[in-house]
C-alpha cells in the first residue's frame, strides 16, 4: 500500500458516524488483525522512501534486479562507542570477505555520506594473516565507499578490512527513522536501529544487499546504566570503571545486513524457556521499557506456545543455539531482526499484539533463516510470515481461522502481482502472499506442502532463495508441474469470479455447470472442493475447474443432490456465486485501472465504472460513496437503490476535480446485495492536479542547511514542483563553496509532480556561506528558477591520526613507534583518554589529558612492556571531543623475536606516471628459501628524511615461499621514487625487484636486487660505476640511499673512455633518505659519451650508503641498472667472467648483441685479453689489448665485433695486473630503440660448486612474459644440473634436468610455460651432482611485447 492508503486506513479509526445516505459505519476501517500488517509495511516503506530520496529518483522499480556481487562478505565485527547525549556513534567495522571474481582490485561498500570515514585498513588476507595492517586509499562519494586494494584478489581469495568511522548514523523517514533512532524516555535514552530495506549503510559501512549474508559480532560501549540487546547472544559485559560498560554480542548464524540490530535503554529483562523438538532448551527473552514491562510480559507470554506451533509446522526454530528475543521501543509495528525482534511499545496491551508477535516470529524461518535473494522476491518473506499468523489461527480453532481468512481479504482485491510488486511493501505481498501458501497447501496437499517447505528450508538454510526455488521444491514434493499455478497467482493479477449452477441427472449424477466471469484477468485453473448434501448424508469431492470460460463437470453421487457448496473451506482466493444470487463485477479496469491521470488547471476528468451483474437475479446497488469526497465524486449519480438485471451493465461516472495541485487518492465503497463481503466492494482512485496548462516550475526562494561543524556534513531538502500540465526538461546545478547535490535530480519534471531536491553542505571554514540551486534548460545564466542557499560553518575540532595503524616492526622489547595526533579543525581538540592494550604502552604522556589547538599536532610514543615472543596485536584508543568520531582506535602490531634482525634495501623503487600513457612501478619478489617463517618490514625512503622509522608495511613470508608485491612503493602507502628498507626477522630472505614502465605496447625496466646492509658502502670505500653513456641517444642517472643517521655527501668523478675527466658532481642525501641526479653526464659535457665511467666516495668517513647508476635509452626509455664495483688497490689479478653474451638474430627483425666495457682504474697500463667461449665449450681468444691508465675498452658488439662470431656463450676477461673491472649489457634493438639487461662481471671464485644450491627468484610466465634460464660452466668437468621449479606457495611444479658440458653454456627457453607447463610467477633451486664442476646460473625474464629482458643472477644459498 502507498503511504496515502495507509493514512486512509489509520485515519479511519476516527470515523464515528455517517449520514443515513452514506456508507455503513466502519467500512473504511481495516479489521484489527490486519492493522499490524499495514503498520509494519508502512514502517518498511518509510525506510525505503528515506533511501530513495538519497538515491536515483529515476529508478524503474524499487526492487530492481541486483547485479551479482563481486565479493562475498563472511563476517562483520562492529566495535562501537555510543554517545547517547551527543547522539553520535563512533568506532570501526571489520569486514572479512572473499573475492568472487579474479583480479578484484577494489571493493565498494555501501556507506551513507553522513558517516565520516576516518581510515580504511587492510588487516590481512587469507594467504598471509600476519601481514601488518596497511592503510588503503579510498573515496567516499554518493553513499559509496570505494576502497583500492593493495593487490588484486584472486577468485576465492579472502581479505580482512577495517573501516574506522563515526557520525549520527541517522536518516529521517516518513514514519520513524532509518539507521540509529535516537529517542528519550523521560530523560533515559531509548536507542534502536532499523534498516529494512537499504538502511544498514546508514549506521555501518557494509555490502547492503540481502543476498550477502555474513556472521556478525557487535562490541558496543554505552553508559553503564543502560542495557544492550542485539542479534545472537551476549558473550560478555564488562564494567569499564569510567561510567561505561562494554557488551559483546555475536551470532554463529549468517544474517543479512538489514536484519542486524542494536537496542540500548534501561530495559526490564524477563525470560521464559522454549524446549525444542529434541529437548534442547533455549531462552525466550524480553527487553521491555520499564513503564510497559509487566503488560509486555503478559502480552508476550504467548511466545513460547507460538514457537512450539511454528516448530511443529515449519520445523525446529532455526536459531535454537542462541535465543528468540523481543524488545519494545518507540517504533511503528514490528521488525523481524534475526533472533531479536523489535516491537512497538505503542502496541503493548493491544489485543492484536499476539498476531504481530507471531508474524515477526514466523520471519525467523522465512526472511531470516531463508532470505529472499533480492527485493523482487520479498513476498517469500512477508507472505510466509503472514501465513505463520494463519497457522496460529488454525491452531486456535476453525472459527478463528475462518475469521482470519475473511479479514485478510476484506477488500476483495490485491493490487499488483505478488512477485516484484511495484508498490513497496504492498499489502499484496503480505496477505495475498499468504493466500498463495494457503492455496499451495490445497493444490499439493498439506503433507507435500510441508515436506516441500522442509526441503526448501534445508536447501537454502542460512542462505537466500528465489521464487523459482520455492516452485521447484513444491513440484518435487507435490509430484506435479506448477508453472500454471505460479503464473496465475504469483506473477499474474487478480482472481477468478465463478458463477455456477447444478442439477441432478440420471443415475444420481450431479451435473455442475461453472462459468468464469472475470474481465480484469485471464482464465484460471484450480482444483476445487465441492460439498454435496444428499439424502444419504454429506459427500466431499475434489474436481478441477479448468481455465475455460464455461465448463460442465459430472460428479457421481450416492444419492441425488439436495444442496451443493463450492469451496466450503475457503481454500481458493476467488469470488463464487450461484446463478440464483446477484454478483457484482466491476469491469476490466478493476482494481488498478482507475487512475484519472493528469488534470490541468480548472479541468476535470471522468472515468466510467461499469457495474455489471453477472449473477442470475437482480443486483441492487444501495449506493456508491467516496471515503473523503474532496476531489472524487459521482457525476450525475443515478437514483439509488439502483437495480441491475442479470447480464446487464449500468455505468456510473466518476469525476475527478482536483481543485488544486498534486496527487490525490480516495476510495469508493459500493454497497449492494451481492452476498460477498456483506455486499461491500472497494475501489481505489487516484489522479494528479495541476494549476496551469503549460509547464511551470515552482520552488522556494531559499533553503537553509543550518549550522554544520567545519569538516562535517549535513543536508536539507526542498520540493521543486511542476505546477503545469506539460513535462519540463530541466538541468539542476549548484554553486557555492561546500554545497553539492545529495542525489540525482530528474532531468524531466513530470506534470503535477513534486521532485525532492536534497542539498548537502560540508563547510571548510567558519562563517555563513551562501550558494544557489539553479534550475535551467542548459544555460545557468538564464535560470528558470534560483533557490538561494545559506549555511553556517561552525567551529569544531577535527581529529586526524597518522599513521592510522602502527607497527613497531620487528625487533625486541625496545622497539618504539610514534603516532601523530593532529587537530585539523577550528576549535581546540580535547583528548580525554589515551589507552594502549597490553603489552603496548605509552612511553610518554601516559594518562595525561591533552588539549590540542587548531592546526597543531601531538606525538604519542608507543613502546612495549614485558612482551612475549611472537606477533603481538593491540589497539590504541583515543577519546576526544571530535563531534563525529569521538572515539578512535588505532591497530598496533609488533613482532618480538629471538633472532637478530637482518637488514637490506632496494636502492631505488618507483610508483607514478611515466611518459605518455605509461606508469612506473616496482614489482618485488620476497623469497624465503629457508625452513622458518620470516617477517619482513618495509620502510619507504623518499627524498626527504623521515621523522620515524616505524614500518610502513609488514609482510609474512612463510617458509619455502615467495611473496609477490605488485607495486613496492604503493605497498608502503607512498608514491613517487625512493629507496625501500627491509628489516627481516631472520637471515635467508632473497629480495629482488624490477622497476619498469608499462603501457599499451608492453613494458621496459631494470633489475634491482635488495642489498644487505653488511655489504653497504662506507666512508672509507671508493667505488666504480662502469658502462655509463650520455648525449648520444642515452642518458645516465645516479642515485644514493643514505643508511646512516647523518647527512650524506658523495663526490663523483666522471671519465670518458679515453680517461679524460669530464667533471665532478656531489650528491647530497638527508639521513635515511634517497637522492637521485638525472642526466648527470649532459650536465657536465655536451660531448657524446659511450662506455664512460665514474668513481666516487663519501665525504664523511662515518657514512653508510648504497649507490647505483641507471643508463637509459632515450628512444625506448629502457633503463639498465649499473651496480657499483668496489675499488681495492690491493686486489690481485683475477679472471672476470661475463656469464652470458650473444650475437644472434631476434624476433621481428631485431638482433641480440652484448656490449662490453673494461675499465683500467689504475694509473698504469694493463694488457687485457678477452676469451669468448661458445655454447659447446670451444673457445676463441682475442689478441692482448693494451689499456692505458684510466682508459676504457668499449665494444658495442663484443661477440660479433671483436670475434666476428654469431651465437651464444660467455666471456673471460684477463688482465696483466690489478685494477681491471668489467661490465656488460646484452640487448636487442629495433627502430624504437634498444631494450637490454645488465650482466655484471664476476670473479671466477664466485661461481658455484655442485655442493651448493643456487636460488633463482622472480621467475615469470605471466601473460606477455617468458623466462629463459642460463647456465655457464667455468670448469673442465661436465655436469648435470637439476632445476626444481616451485610455485609461490612452495609446491613443486616440476624438475628440469640440464646437461651442462665442460666450459659450455646452456639456455633453457620458456622454462616455466613450456618445460614446467606453468603460467604465473615462480622460483627455482638449482643443484648439481659432479663434485668438481663449477658454474654460474641466471634467469632472464622477457617482456614479449617489447623484448625487454631482466637479468636475474642466481643467489648461492
Amino acid at each position: 500500500m502507498s503511504s496515502s492508503v495507509l493514512g486512509f486506513f489509520l485515519a479511519a479509526a476516527n470515523v464515528v458516524s455517517v449520514p443515513a445516505a452514506g456508507p455503513p459505519d466502519g467500512v473504511f476501517e481495516p479489521p484489527s488483525i490486519v492493522k499490524h500488517q499495514l503498520e509494519e509495511g508502512a514502517s518498511k516503506r518509510a525506510a525505503l522512501e528515506a533511501h530513495r530520496r538519497n538515491r536515483d529518483a529515476g529508478v524503474k522499480n524499487w526492487a530492481s534486479e541486483e547485479q551479482p556481487s563481486v565479493y562475498d562478505v563472511t563476517h562483520y565485527e562492529l566495535d562501537l562507542h555510543v554517545d547517547s547525549s551527543a547522539q553520535v556513534l563512533s568506532g570501526s567495522v571489520t569486514v572479512d570477505l572473499i573475492a568472487v571474481e579474479d583480479g578484484l582490485g577494489s571493493i565498494t561498500l555501501d556507506a551513507d555520506l553522513g558517516l565520516r570515514v576516518l581510515s580504511v585498513l587492510q588487516l590481512s588476507d587469507d594467504r598471509f594473516p600476519y601481514d601488518t595492517p596497511t592503510s588503503l586509499p579510498f573515496e567516499h562519494d554518493d553513499d559509496r565507499l570505494t576502497i583500492t586494494l593493495g593487490h588484486p584478489l584472486a577468485a576465492g581469495e579472502g581479505a580482512r578490512f577495517q573501516v574506522t568511522y563515526g557520525g549520527r548514523a541517522w536518516r529521517s523517514g516518513l514514519i520513524g527513522s532509518t539507521g540509529v533512532n535516537w529517542y528519550s524516555n523521560a530523560g533515559t535514552p531509548v536507542i534502536h536501529t532499523f534498516a529494512q530495506p537499504y538502511g544498514a549503510r546508514i549506521w555501518w559501512p557494509c555490502n547492503d544487499r540481502p543476498d550477502d549474508k555474513a556472521t556478525v559480532s557487535l562490541r558496543v560501549t554505552v553508559p553503564g546504566d543502560l542495557d544492550v540487546a542485539a542479534n545472537g547472544l551476549e558473550r560478555s559485559r564488562v564494567d569499564n570503571g569510567d561510567g561505561t560498560a562494554t557488551s559483546v554480542w555475536s551470532s554463529i548464524y549468517p544474517v543479512p545486513t538489514y536484519l542486524v540490530v542494536m537496542h540500548i535503554s534501561d530495559f526490564v529483562y524477563s525470560e521464559a524457556t522454549y524446549t525444542g523438538l529434541d529437548g534442547t532448551t533455549m531462552p525466550v527473552s524480553l527487553w521491555a521499557m520499564p513503564q510497559v514491562a509487566a503488560q509486555a510480559e503478559a502480552d508476550l507470554a504467548v511466545t513460547v506456545p507460538q514457537i512450539e506451533v511454528m516448530a511443529d509446522r515449519w520445523g525446529e526454530y532455526p536459531f535454537i543455539e542462541e535465543k528468540y528475543g523481543n524488545a519494545t521501543v518507540f517504533f511503528g509495528g514490528g521488525m523481524e531482526h534475526q533472533t531479536m525482534t523489535t516491537l512497538s511499545v505503542y502496541r503493548v496491551g493491544d489485543p492484536w499484539m499476539q498476531w504481530l508477535n507471531v508474524h515477526e516470529l514466523g520471519h525467523q524461518w522465512w526472511g531470516d533463516w531463508v532470505t529472499m535473494d533480492d527485493w523482487r522476491h520479498i513476498w517469500l518473506n512477508e507472505g510466509y510470515a503472514t501465513h505463520s499468523e494463519w497457522l496460529w489461527a488454525e491452531h486456535l480453532g476453525p472459527d478463528v481461522l475462518a475469521q482470519y481468512l475473511e479479514d485478510d481479504d476484506y477488500l476483495g482485491q490485491f493490487r499488483g502481482p505478488v512477485y516484484d510488486n511495484p508498490e513497496p511493501f504492498s499489502w499484496t505481498i503480505y496477505a495475498k502472499g499468504s493466500w498463495v501458501a494457503w492455496m499451495l497447501r490445497h493444490v499439493v496437499g498439506d503433507e507435500a506442502f510441508f515436506d516441500a517447505m522442509a526441503a526448501y528450508r534445508a536447501e537454502h538454510a542460512g542462505g537466500t532463495a528465489t521464487t523459482d526455488d520455492l516452485q521447484a521444491a513444491m513440484e518435487d514434493a507435490g509430484g506435479m508441474e506448477l508453472g500454471w499455478f505460479f503464473d496465475q497467482w504469483v506473477y499474474g493479477l487478480n482472481r477468478p469470479r465463478y458463477v455456477y449452477s447444478w442439477s441432478n441427472v440420471g443415475g444420481s449424477n450431479l451435473e455442475l455447470m461453472v462459468g468464469q466471469k472475470q474481465t480484469n484477468t485471464g482464465l484460471f485453473r484450480m482444483p476445487m472442493d465441492v460439498r454435496v448434501t444428499t439424502s444419504e448424508g454429506v459427500e466431499d469431492h475434489r474436481v478441477w475447474f479448468e481455465a475455460e470460460a464455461e465448463q460442465t463437470i459430472s460428479i457421481p453421487l450416492q444419492a441425488d443432490a439436495e444442496n451443493v457448496e463450492i469451496d466450503p473451506n475457503t481454500r481458493v482466493l476467488c469470488e463464487i456465486a450461484h446463478v440464483s444470487q446477484p454478483d457484482l463485477e466491476l469491469g476490466p479496469g478493476f482494481p488498478d485501472g482507475y487512475d484519472f491521470g493528469l488534470v490541468v488547471g480548472t479541468g476535470q476528468a471522468t472515468r466510467i465504472l461499469p457495474l455489471t451483474n453477472v449473477g442470475g437475479v437482480d443486483l441492487v446497488v444501495e449506493g456508491v460513496w467516496p471515503e473523503d469526497g474532496g476531489s472524487f465524486s459521482l457525476n450525475d449519480p443515478p437514483e439509488f437503490p439502483l437495480t441491475i438485471a442479470p447480464g446487464e451493465t449500468r455505468p456510473v461516472e466518476l469525476i475527478f476535480d482536483p481543485a488544486g495541485y498534486g496527487t490525490k487518492t480516495d476510495w469508493f465503497y459500493i454497497q449492494s446485495n451481492d452476498p460477498d463481503r456483506e455486499g461491500g466492494a472497494y475501489l481505489r482512485v487516484t489522479g494528479i492536479g495541476t494549476l496551469y496548462d503549460d509547464s511551470l516550475l515552482a520552488a522556494p526562494a531559499s533553503a537553509t542547511v543550518g549550522r554544520v561543524p567545519v569538516g562535517g556534513i549535513s543536508e536539507t531538502s526542498f520540493a521543486a514542483l511542476n505546477l503545469g500540465g506539460q513535462p519540463l526538461a530541466v538541468t539542476t546545478t549548484v554553486d557555492g563553496e561546500g554545497f553539492f547535490l545529495a542525489d540525482v535530480v530528474p532531468t524531466v519534471f513530470e506534470p503535477g509532480r513534486s521532485n525532492e531536491v536534497r542539498i548537502r553542505f560540508s563547510p571548510t571554514e567558519i562563517g555563513t556561506t551562501t550558494g544557489s540551486v539553479i534550475f535551467h534548460t542548459g544555460d545557468p545564466g538564464q535560470p528558470l528558477k534560483t533557490v538561494r542557499l545559506t549555511a553556517t560553518g561552525e567551529g569544531a575540532p577535527r581529529l586526524e591520526i597518522d599513521p592510522v595503524a602502527l607497527s613497531l616492526g620487528i625487533g625486541d622489547d625496545s622497539a618504539t613507534g610514534t603516532i601523530s595526533v593532529t587537530n585539523t579543525g577550528t576549535e581546540g581538540l580535547d583528548i580525554t583518554v589515551v589507552e594502549a592494550d597490553s603489552p603496548f604502552v605509552l612511553t610518554e604522556s601516559k594518562g595525561v589529558i591533552r588539549s590540542i589547538p587548531p592546526g597543531v599536532s601531538r606525538i604519542l610514543t608507543i613502546g612495549l612492556e614485558d612482551p612475549p615472543l611472537g606477533t603481538l596485536d593491540g589497539h590504541l584508543t583515543i577519546h576526544s571531543n571530535d563531534p563525529s568520531v569521538p572515539v578512535a582506535r588505532v591497530p598496533l602490531r609488533a613482532h618480538v623475536g629471538e633472532n637478530p634482525v637482518d637488514e637490506a634495501s632496494f636502492t631505488a623503487a618507483a610508483s607514478g606516471p611515466g611518459l605518455g600513457d605509461t606508469r612506473w612501478s616496482s614489482k618485488a619478489f620476497l623469497l624465503n628459501p629457508t625452513d622458518e617463517d620470516l617477517q619482513t618490514d618495509l620502510i619507504f625512503r623518499p627524498g626527504v628524511g623521515r621523522e620515524s622509522d616505524s614500518p610502513d608495511a609488514g609482510f609474512e613470508v612463510p617458509a619455502r615461499s615467495q611473496r609477490v608485491i605488485q607495486d613496492l612503493v604503493r605497498a608502503t602507502g607512498a608514491g613517487g621514487s625512493g629507496g625501500v628498507n627491509l628489516r627481516t626477522s631472520g637471515a635467508g630472505l632473497v629480495a629482488v625487484s624490477r622497476t619498469f614502465a608499462s603501457g599499451a605496447d608492453g613494458s621496459y625496466g631494470q633489475f634491482i636486487a635488495a642489498q644487505g646492509h653488511h655489504n653497504a658502502l662506507d666512508g672509507n670505500t671508493r667505488a666504480l660505476l662502469a658502462g655509463l653513456s650520455g648525449n648520444g641517444g642515452f642518458h645516465t642517472n645516479i642515485g644514493v640511499l643514505n643508511l646512516g643517521p647523518d647527512p650524506l655527501s658523495v663526490d663523483y668523478r666522471f671519465f670518458s673512455t679515453a680517461g679524460e675527466l669530464l667533471g665532478t658532481r656531489q650528491v647530497h642525501a638527508q639521513p635515511g633518505a634517497f637522492a637521485q641526479v638525472v642526466s648527470v653526464i649532459s650536465k657536465l659535457t655536451g660531448d657524446v659519451v659511450v662506455g664512460g665511467y665514474a668513481t666516487f666516495a663519501a665525504a664523511d668517513a662515518d657514512a653508510l650508503y648504497l649507490a647505483y647508476a641507471s643508463v637509459v635509452d632515450d628512444a625506448s626509455h629502457d633503463p639498465t641498472l649499473v651496480v657499483p664495483q668496489v675499488l681495492d688497490a690491493s686486489s690481485t689479478s683475477a679472471d672476470l667472467v661475463i656469464p652470458a653474451v650473444a650475437a644472434i638474430p631476434g624476433a621481428g627483425g631485431t638482433s641480440w648483441r652484448s656490449q662490453l666495457d673494461v675499465v683500467n682504474t689504475t694509473g698504469e697500463p694493463r694488457s687485457v685479453t678477452v676469451v669468448y667461449t661458445r655454447a659447446d665449450g670451444t673457445a676463441i681468444t682475442s689478441m692482448p689489448m693494451e689499456l692505458q691508465g684510466a682508459e676504457t675498452l668499449h665494444f658495442d658488439d663484443v661477440v660479433g665485433g671483436l670475434f666476428g662470431e654469431t651465437g651464444k656463450g660467455w666471456l673471460t676477461v684477463t688482465a696483466s695486473g690489478s685494477g681491471i673491472h668489467a661490465t656488460s649489457r646484452t640487448y636487442n634493438d629495433d627502430a624504437d630503440g634498444s631494450y637490454g639487461q645488465l650482466i655484471p662481471a664476476s670473479g671466477m671464485e664466485t661461481s658455484t660448486t655442485s655442493a651448493g644450491t643456487v636460488i633463482l627468484p622472480g621467475l615469470s610466465s605471466e601473460p606477455g612474459f617468458r623466462t629463459n634460464l642460463g647456465f655457464t660452466s667455468v670448469s673442465e668437468v661436465a655436469t648435470t644440473l637439476t632445476v626444481t621449479v616451485y610455485s609461490n606457495t612452495g609446491s613443486t611444479l616440476g624438475e628440469i634436468d640440464v646437461a651442462l658440458p665442460a666450459q659450455g653454456f646452456v639456455q633453457v627457453e620458456r622454462a616455466l610455460s613450456v618445460v614446467a607447463g606453468f603460467i604465473g610467477t615462480a622460483w627455482a633451486e638449482v643443484t648439481g651432482v659432479e663434485p668438481h664442476a663449477r658454474y654460474f646460473a641466471h634467469a632472464s625474464v622477457v617482456d614479449e611485447a617489447t623484448g625487454d629482458p631482466t637479468y636475474i643472477p642466481g643467489r648461492v644459498q
